[in-house]
């Protein structure tokens, strides 16, 4: 009986080929795994059909069966594939990102043979309306040109590194910016170049505001009527840092013992730029004179790098604000009396990379305070 001799699955079960032949079937199909010699379990597509003899009678029946082995497993990489193919469309969606597959054609180029749901959701247009045009038709005159060249370059193997920003056209006429990356990769048997687009509406909406934030505070630093100095303390930060690993606590007593770390130290320290009332205040005549370097700005003013080194011991100690009175002077030899404040900007606190150095001319008001006291003295 075929059930001794090569029992399978659908044996003694409806399904079974022989009693589904007998039902009237003109062919069955099925998959089925067959137990190999070595003990291993064969997939086989099975093939079943009739034998009738000249009278119409059924007489036998035909069976095939194939190894199905390779094909399951073309089937498991190509599930696999579609797997992670779903994965990166999907991962693209999450994260806002379009991909579109372009390939050339004769007499045409960056024809568009693919675009993922987002794409269509950034420009408006249907997967009807977009597939088969050029990628180029949808960009901005400006970007076109080069847009081609780089897609030019992509498909005959130069490398491209970079992210590169074009512009998008909308359905409804607008644009819309984005930044794009793409690799070459095979579609269907031909070359394709994958582009990889993301739409950066709200980061150029960020890059503008944080423009006009800088605009607004280079305006203010500009023509604020304090004299301001801007400084970078960030390695100098850094400096402090490694002794305090170190194990020392008094900073002071520590620079006092050491005074050619004093000076390595406070050169680390960086003028980042003084507006015009401060050269105006110390009569400097050009901004270039007093961003050069601090140790020669500070060792000509009487307790200047004593001055700035309290600063720092200051800062270390917790402190986010110093003020005194100083007693400076100009470039052209002229004394004044100054109030002098060092401001750690907030947010900067772990880094001390901006600090503001404001000074109010005091002088007349000390002149004052000297009259009166030789008009109390008389």
């Amino acid at each position: 009986k075929c059930w001794e001799v090569f029992k399978g699955p659908f044996c003694s079960t409806p399904d079974c080929t022989l009693n589904r032949i007998l039902k009237g079937e003109r062919s069955v199909n099925s998959e089925v795994e067959r137990p190999h010699k070595d003990g291993t379990r064969i997939p086989c597509r099975v093939s079943a059909f009739p034998l009738y003899s000249p009278q119409g009678q059924l007489i036998g029946i035909m069976e095939s069966f194939r190894d199905t082995t390779r094909r399951r497993e073309l089937q498991e990489k190509l599930d696999e594939s579609e797997d992670r193919y779903r994965a990166l469309i999907e991962l693209g969606a999450e994260v806002g990102e379009s991909i579109l597959m372009l390939q050339d054609s004769p007499g045409r180029e960056g024809v568009i043979t693919f675009i993922s749901d987002q794409f269509c959701l950034m420009t408006g247009y249907s997967r009807q309306e977009v597939i088969g045009r050029t990628a180029f038709d949808f960009l901005a005159p400006d970007d076109r040109r080069s847009s081609l060249e780089r897609h030019r370059a992509k498909m005959s193997g130069q490398s491209m590194p970079g992210l590169f920003e074009v512009s998008f056209i909308r359905k409804d006429g607008t644009t819309v910016p984005a930044e794009l990356t793409s690799a070459v990769t095979q579609y269907k048997g031909k070359p394709a170049n994958v582009i990889y687009l993301r739409d950066i509406t709200s980061r150029k909406a960020l890059e503008k505001a944080l423009s006009s934030q800088r605009d607004k505070y280079q305006s203010l630093f500009e023509q604020a009527p304090t004299a301001i100095w801007e400084m970078d303390y960030s390695r100098v930060k850094q400096c402090i840092d490694s002794l305090l690993a170190e194990g020392i606590t008094d900073l002071k007593g520590y620079f006092d013992a050491h005074p050619a770390k004093v000076l390595e130290c406070l050169n680390l320290s960086r003028i980042i730029g003084v507006n015009r009332a401060a050269v105006s205040l110390w009569e400097a005549g050009s901004r270039q004179s007093m961003c050069s370097n601090i140790l020669s700005l500070l060792s000509t003013r009487p307790g200047g790098l004593s001055r700035e080194l309290d600063n720092i011991v200051a800062f270390a100690r917790g402190s986010s604000e110093v003020a005194y009175d100083i007693t400076d002077p100009t470039f052209k030899g002229n004394w004044k009396h100054l109030h002098a404040r060092y401001h750690l900007l907030p947010g900067h606190e772990d880094d001390w990379s901006r600090v503001l150095a404001s000074f109010t001319d005091i002088t007349l008001q000390k002149q004052a305070e000297e009259q009166l006291r030789q008009y109390h003295t008389r």
